[in-house]
């Protein structure tokens, strides 16, 4: 099961042509609650929309994936419903608005998008809605279990000063699995296709949805950043060799392929305090009325942090407005290149992305350490261990569900 990652539209990345139109046939009920075959045409629709990989369209089992994900949607509804939780609209606003952006749209253009093809927005809504519920459902039924100890937290804290005596790497991976000694040349061949898509462009995200088998799945197949003396020796000869952008070769470790791709190297003589910057920014929609004013207006904010702010807020195009502190490693070169060069209290120059543009400001330049807070540390172990028992609730539930399959 894929991990409950906020703020990601879990697109399901299959395609299909729209069918002329749906017998609205009865394929399953779960618990008593119908999902139809208009509801599966309306997911196919949708994917069929906004998929970017269309070699997708060759997947034998995308019918049945698709459907046992309308399955789980239902289950993990009808178990927030048990545990009496729920989201205000103004959390469902949010979380749909970051959502969608983060996909290249803004609200507008997908309903516009979703109405020509006659796919009803409640299935982007429950997509997101689902995930969101039943986190909050696990979290209330697990009470104090998901709790963090103040010995866990020092255990973690202790762990990362250790890892920065070493070399670090920020990975993303692609894990082909190796099912046994005959499977291994096909899943060699899987791992260099791979590969080829890699090098002719195709969107990592995509690459690692469509072959990919690890946790790393759900988060594009990033990993994060990795000690060196975590890594096994085969991994690390591997990366010595490779310059921060460059793709590994698939290499073979346990009962899979892998493929790395280093994003950055950090030494432990970078790995002390480093430079970091209070951020805000401003998403301006392509299709903006009155772009060029607005440009204007963001323009006339230099010098004013409070200004830049306020205005993004008042144009209500940009779900997330305050980045926070991000230290020089964690901030995408492009963007760091545009700040260093307009300076602090500056509106940078436009940062292109698929949707618009995004304009930024340094409200502070500041030291921060490379270590996280032990806030921070209990949040990220609080959310790994709700994770763990979300992915426990769901088999659970599948196991004793009543279904009946048509």
């Amino acid at each position: 099961m894929r991990r409950f990652t906020p703020y990601v539209l879990a697109f399901v990345l299959f395609s299909f042509p729209c069918a002329a139109k749906a017998d609205n046939r009865i394929l399953a009920t779960v618990n008593d609650e119908a999902i139809s075959s208009l509801d599966l045409q309306q997911r196919k629709t949708l994917t069929r929309l906004l998929s970017k990989d269309k070699t997708l369209l060759k997947d034998k089992n995308a019918d049945k994936k698709m459907l046992d994900q309308l399955i789980d949607e239902k289950l993990k509804i009808q178990e927030a419903k048990r545990q009496g939780v729920g989201l205000s609209s103004q959390e469902i606003d949010k979380i749909i608005a970051e959502a969608v952006r983060q996909n290249g749209y803004s609200l507008e253009e997908l309903k516009a998008l979703l109405k020509k093809n006659g796919v009803d927005f409640s299935v982007v809504e429950n997509m997101i809605k689902s995930d969101f519920l039943f986190l909050r459902a696990v979290r209330k039924q697990a009470g104090q279990r998901a709790d963090i100890s103040e010995s866990e937290i020092n255990t973690r804290y202790k762990e990362l000063e250790d890892a920065l005596k070493t070399k670090q790497y920020f990975l993303s991976e692609i894990v082909v699995p190796v099912k046994d000694e005959k499977d291994d040349p096909f899943a060699y061949g899987r791992a260099m296709q791979a590969l080829i898509d890699l090098k002719d462009g195709k969107r990592l995200e995509d690459v690692v949805a469509q072959y990919s088998t690890a946790d790393s799945v759900s988060k594009g197949g990033v990993i994060g950043w990795t000690a060196e003396n975590k890594l096994p020796k085969e991994i690390r000869d591997e990366l010595e060799l490779m310059s921060a952008g460059e793709v590994s070769t698939p290499v073979k470790t346990g009962n899979a392929y892998k493929i790395f791709i280093l994003h950055n190297v950090q030494n432990p003589s970078d790995l002390k305090n480093q430079t970091a910057y209070k951020l805000s920014q401003i998403f301006v929609p392509s299709n903006a009325k009155n772009k060029t004013g607005l440009v204007k207006k963001i323009k006339k904010t230099n010098g004013s942090c409070d200004k830049f702010v306020t205005l993004a807020i008042q144009e209500n195009q940009t779900p997330r407005v305050d980045l926070g502190v991000l230290t020089t490693a964690e901030l995408p070169e492009p963007v760091l290149q545009k700040i260093q060069k307009a300076g602090i209290l500056k509106v940078t120059d436009p940062m292109a992305i698929e949707s618009g543009d995004l304009y930024f400001m340094a409200c502070e330049k500041t030291t921060s350490s490379v270590l996280p807070s032990k806030e921070q540390i209990r949040m990220q172990l609080e959310n790994t261990r709700i994770d763990v028992l979300a992915q426990r609730r769901l088999r659970d539930l599948r196991r004793t569900a009543v279904m009946d399959m048509r």
